[in-house]
Formats: C-alpha cells, sequence, structure tokens
C-alpha cells in the first residue's frame, strides 16, 4: 500500500475515533473558532489536521491543552489528545478521571471558582439523564438565557447525557468531582454570594447541609410523589428542612408534600403548583408509513412506569381479535426485563423496545396513540411531548399522577387506575375512529402551546425568584 494512502486511512480513522469519543461538539467548535467557520472548513477535520496542535477544545469538556500537560509529558504535539483519552485514560478504570473533570480542577487550580460570573442564582441540577427533571430544566435554563437578563450559575452533582448541554448555556460547576477539603471550600465560597437556589429535584437534597445555609431562599421544584419520597427519605428530610419555597407540579404532589411538611412540622413560605413545560417545535406529519397502527410508551423500564401493564394492553388487544398494531416502549433499563416479558407473554410480534438515549420526539411523530401506564407519575413531560407532536393520549385516572387533568380536556381518553380492560378499549376505539383521534391529537398540541409552553410557564418560576432580587 502506498504511503499516501496510509495516511488517508490512519487520518480517517482518527476522525472516527475523536467522532465516536464523544467529546467533539461541531457546534461549540465553529462557535468557538469563528476562523474555522469562516473558512468553511469541515471541523471535525480541522480539528484533527490543525485544532488540537494548536490548543483548540473539541468541545466543552474537554480541555486539550489542561490535558496534553497532565497526562501526555512525553507525548505531547506528537498525539491527538482526544486519541490518547480513547486509548489510554477513559480505559483505565481505576482513578480515571474524565476530561470534563480536567476543565474543573483547572479552574480550581487558577482559582476561577470564586472570581466565577455567578449571578445571583445557583440552579442545582442532581443529574444529567435523559428523564423528566434534568430535561425540564435543561429547557428551563435554556428559555432564561434567551428571553430574560437573569444570571445563574449551575451545580451538577451528577453526570450524564446532557451535561454537555448544561455546559453551553453556563459555566457549571461539578460537585462529583470535587476532590479535597480545599475544593469544597471554594464552592462553598462560591455559593456564599447566591441569594437563591433553585434545587430541581428532592434527589438534589443530599448536598443541602452543605450549601443552604447561606442562602436567602431556597426554592425545591418537587417532580415528584409519594413513591419517590419513600425512596429519598434523607434527601428529602433536608428539603424540608431547608427549603422555603415549593414549586410542585401536580395537585397530588401537593397533597403528599403538605403531608410529609405537617409530619415535620415545617412550614415553608409558599407550594405553588406549576405545570411542566416543553418547547414547541413545528408540527411534522406523522411518519407512520406502515400498514400496522403505532402506540407508544415512554420511561424507564420500571414498574413504577408501568410497562408490565403496557405489554398487558397488547396481549388483551390480540385478545380481542386486534392484530394490525405495534406497540413501542422507548426508554433505558431498569427494574423490569422487557425482553423477557415480551417473550413470556407470547407478543414478540406486537411489541418492541427502543432503549435509546435522545429525545423520543421522533417516536411520538410516527405514533398514533401514546398510552401512559405509569402506577405513579406527577405529571410527566412525555404526556406533553407526546401532544405536543398531535398524538392523543390514554392514561389512568388518579391516584396515578394530576396528567389525567390535561388528558379530559378533549386531548385523549382518561380509564380508571390501572383497569387494563378500559385501557385495552380506549385504545381499539381510538384505532377505529381515526378522525376524532386525529382530532384529539390536535386538541392537545393546541393546549400545550397555550398552558404548557415555557412562555407561558417561565415567567410563573421567575414570580418566585424575582422578588427577593429586587431587593
Amino acid at each position: 500500500m502506498k504511503k499516501s494512502s496510509v495516511m488517508a486511512f490512519m487520518s480517517t480513522m482518527e476522525r472516527w475515533a475523536v467522532r465516536l469519543s464523544g467529546k467533539f461538539d461541531e457546534k461549540y467548535y465553529l462557535h468557538r473558532y469563528p476562523d474555522v467557520a469562516r473558512a468553511d472548513f469541515d471541523p471535525l477535520k480541522h480539528f484533527c489536521t490543525h485544532g488540537w496542535r494548536e490548543g483548540r477544545d473539541p468541545g466543552p469538556l474537554f480541555d486539550n491543552r489542561y490535558y496534553s500537560s497532565s497526562k501526555m509529558k512525553d507525548c505531547k504535539n506528537i498525539i491527538n489528545p482526544v486519541i490518547h483519552w480513547v486509548f489510554h485514560g477513559c480505559r483505565k478504570s481505576k482513578g480515571n478521571i474524565p476530561p470534563e473533570v480536567y476543565r474543573f480542577r483547572k479552574m480550581i487550580q487558577q482559582k476561577r471558582l470564586c472570581s466565577m460570573k455567578q449571578g445571583d442564582i445557583i440552579f442545582i441540577v442532581h443529574d444529567c439523564s435523559l428523564t423528566g427533571a434534568p430535561v425540564f430544566i435543561l429547557n428551563l435554563l435554556k428559555w432564561i438565557l434567551d428571553k430574560t437578563s437573569i444570571e445563574f450559575s449551575v451545580v451538577i452533582l451528577s453526570s450524564g447525557p446532557l451535561l454537555q448541554e448544561f455546559c453551553h448555556i453556563s459555566e457549571c460547576i461539578f460537585y462529583w468531582a470535587l476532590s479535597d477539603e480545599s475544593e469544597r471550600k471554594q464552592f462553598q465560597n462560591l455559593l456564599s454570594g447566591a441569594k437563591t437556589l433553585y434545587v430541581n429535584s428532592i434527589a438534589s437534597g443530599s448536598v443541602l447541609p452543605e450549601i443552604a445555609a447561606s442562602a436567602r431562599q431556597v426554592i425545591t421544584h418537587v417532580h415528584e410523589m409519594e413513591g419517590a419520597f419513600e425512596a429519598y427519605p434523607d434527601e428529602l428530610s433536608n428539603v424540608l428542612a431547608f427549603s422555603t419555597t415549593y414549586v410542585v407540579v401536580s395537585e397530588l404532589g401537593k397533597e403528599a408534600l403538605e403531608r410529609r411538611l405537617d409530619d415535620a412540622r415545617q412550614h415553608p413560605r409558599q407550594i405553588a403548583i406549576i405545570r411542566p413545560a416543553v418547547p414547541i417545535k413545528p408540527l411534522l406529519e406523522h411518519e407512520n408509513t406502515g400498514s400496522s397502527f403505532l402506540i407508544v410508551g415512554c420511561g424507564k423500564v420500571s414498574a413504577r412506569k408501568g410497562v408490565d401493564i403496557f405489554c398487558q394492553v397488547a396481549r388483551a388487544l390480540v385478545e380481542d381479535g386486534v392484530t394490525e398494531f405495534k406497540m413501542r416502549w422507548i426508554g433505558g433499563s431498569g427494574d423490569v426485563d422487557i425482553l423477557s416479558l415480551i417473550k413470556e407473554m407470547g407478543l414478540a410480534d406486537f411489541v418492541e423496545w427502543f432503549d435509546e438515549a435522545g429525545s423520543p420526539r421522533s417516536h411520538f411523530d410516527q405514533a398514533d396513540i401514546f398510552i401512559l401506564t405509569s402506577r405513579e407519575d406527577p405529571f410527566p413531560l412525555v404526556c406533553l411531548e407526546a401532544a405536543e407532536c398531535a398524538t392523543p393520549i390514554v392514561c389512568f385516572g388518579p391516584p396515578a399522577g394530576d396528567v389525567f387533568r390535561f388528558v379530559e380536556q378533549g386531548c385523549g381518553i382518561v380509564v380508571p387506575y390501572l383497569d387494563v380492560p378500559a385501557m385495552k378499549d380506549a385504545v381499539k376505539y381510538l384505532l377505529e375512529n381515526k378522525k376524532q383521534a386525529q382530532e384529539m391529537g390536535k386538541i392537545g398540541r393546541d393546549r400545550v402551546i397555550a398552558q404548557h409552553s415555557f412562555d407561558t410557564i417561565g415567567p410563573e418560576i421567575i414570580s418566585h425568584i424575582c422578588p427577593l432580587h429586587a431587593s
């Protein structure tokens, strides 16, 4: 093989490895280095051929120069640092430090934590998973950045697939990366200037004793109900001790919180019910081009989300003679073995599982019906995301949660709690009455736009923060 062919092959493999590393962000690279954008140079190719040698960062979560000087003293300026991390850093299980933590450590070493532009509000995010609470707070922060002049910082307690998006909108503080007492002291100094802590979930309550003492206001956004309260008793105890204001997403959530507050003899200034919101996007035509109807469910594969009920509905449809359908569950692994369940119930031809990262919106665009089978779910974002795609909804009534209040406004069908035959009948009715199903989908989208956009919900949340900041 000619030398030129070998070099071309090696360059292609380098670009492939950098892309698969997850540390290259094309949007970030073009925004950070406008000369590359002006030259109309492919950003990935530029980084691999020139950028890393020039000390440019591939994305917000990888500090090229700091990693090179810390971990590549013998091969600095010889090997692409991202390639070094792929084949050395990320493969070391013991003591491995992700690249985003190198950036954070550099901030500490340069004493940038204390001087960081912090604003008056610190948002505490419990993790960066693709679940309701992190997705909601991420979209809220995007709205605040776009529509207000409020300055804020973000403290992230645990990493996840949304980390890079959080880093796009704010200088984030990685709580899990704090390694010693001096770093924690700088962290506490940073937070001492904040008037308000906005806690995105009761799961964030673990850090409140360490960070909440100096804040004049602690707002906790409670997305949970009784089941989660029982799962996080220590975190809930801290939330009750330090919070001055609560934002809850449902009536049932408020009732559960009030019972806990009474038991703890805590008296908050305010409990506000503010419904969730989702971004509004242009409506696409439903893309289900197959001969079968598509019925979608979404969430972690768990008993709480009712994935077993989802399969029971599928079996009930088959037993009722309905066979021209496919049911698709979207979500990561949990406490239910969905593949074994599908096999045991003989549903391989009717039920499929997509263990996917990313937004479920593309599935909602294809779906004819969305069904919510949760045993407990205060007001899940996925219902609003489905309705925003003009997909009609079938859900359980109380005590499952409060989403039935949205669905019963003409957006779908509400059935009695855990009544599988009733849910099967509702699904069958919508499959047989396509025009009515489409009308319900249209009503649902209109109501999301009117009642659950961030332009509607965002100001409500800000109103609980801003009175203090006006003083």
